[in-house]
């Protein structure tokens, strides 16, 4: 009968301690690797360029996150001199005030199109003007936030000129009269979805304007590529 010689089962399980190190070495860094592309709001919102909201430097964004976790109201002084709000902050959504006649919100965004470049998720942003009167304009960044061109732009959908389309007030005069059709939308708080809300307004004289709601709002899901 072989016998082994002791010196020959050390080196075998030398080499065996070795290889499960390495192993485990491999899952770590993987782990850590994939921790670190996994980014929440609260990253990509403290990295946002100052030029993407001018009214917020880094230390306003800051400070409004520090507050959130204080439970204190998060306002600071914009760099208007007026004053900003950070209104809700998960995971993966925001909202902002950032005057009484504009707000943000953000919403992190799974990108199954390789649109995000390194990145699986998109930002989306939805900047919403007025008062009475309230228009948004939706825009996509990577997380790094570089613009991200050539998406479709979900206020000009199949789906929401279809419903201008049909609807009594716009359908005699489309698809002129669907031109001062105002789009506002809004974001999800709890899924990937955004709602669009349409007015018309109406011009009774020189200086007094009466906004005229659709009769329906329209809800659009995220597929990994669109709104739809």
């Amino acid at each position: 009968m072989m016998r082994h010689r002791p010196e020959n089962i050390n080196l075998k399980l030398r080499h065996l301690g070795m290889k499960y190190i390495l192993v485990l070495v491999a899952i770590v860094l993987s782990t850590f690797d994939a921790a670190a592309q996994r980014q929440d709001m609260r990253d990509v919102f403290k990295h946002m360029p100052d030029s993407v909201l001018g009214y917020l430097s880094e230390n306003n964004r800051l400070d409004m996150i520090d507050f959130i976790d204080s439970k204190m109201q998060a306002k600071v002084e914009n760099g208007l001199g007026g004053t900003s709000r950070l209104d809700t902050i998960t995971t993966d959504y925001l909202r902002l005030t950032l005057t009484p006649a504009s707000t943000v919100e953000m919403r992190l965004l799974p990108c199954a199109s390789g649109n995000g470049g390194a990145d699986s998720t998109l930002v989306c942003l939805v900047a919403t003007y007025g008062d009475s009167i309230r228009e948004s304009v939706v825009s996509y960044y990577t997380t790094r936030w570089k613009a991200v061109d050539g998406l479709p732009d979900p206020l000009q959908s199949d789906k929401v000129n279809n419903c201008l389309s049909s609807d009594s007030l716009v359908s005699d005069g489309f698809p002129a009269v669907s031109a001062s059709v105002c789009k506002e939308a809004e974001l999800s708080p709890s899924s990937n979805s955004m709602t669009i809300k349409m007015t018309i307004p109406v011009f009774l004289t020189d200086r007094k304007i009466e906004v005229k709601p659709l009769d329906k709002s329209i809800t659009l899901n995220w597929d990994g590529t669109s709104f739809k």
